[in-house]
C-alpha cells in the first residue's frame, strides 16, 4: 500500500421513504429521503467519519415511453 492510502468497510442500515406526484400519461415527479445508519465501520489509514447517520435527499423525474 502507498503512503497515505486508506481503506475500510462498514455495515449500515438503510431506510428510504418518499412521495410521488403523478402527471399526465406515464410521467411523475418523485421526492424522497434515504437514511443510512452506520452499525459498524473499520478504517485503516486517515479516513474517518464524524457521524453515525447520513441522510441523502432524492429528487427524480420518471417517465415510461
Amino acid at each position: 500500500m502507498r503512503e497515505g492510502d486508506s481503506w475500510g468497510w462498514l455495515t449500515s442500515l438503510h431506510v428510504a421513504a418518499g412521495i410521488e406526484w403523478a402527471l399526465e400519461g406515464d410521467r411523475a415527479w418523485e421526492l424522497g429521503m434515504m437514511l443510512h445508519y452506520f452499525l459498524y465501520g473499520f478504517w485503516h489509514g486517515e479516513a474517518r467519519f464524524n457521524s453515525r447517520t447520513l441522510a441523502l435527499p432524492a429528487f427524480a423525474f420518471k417517465w415510461a415511453p
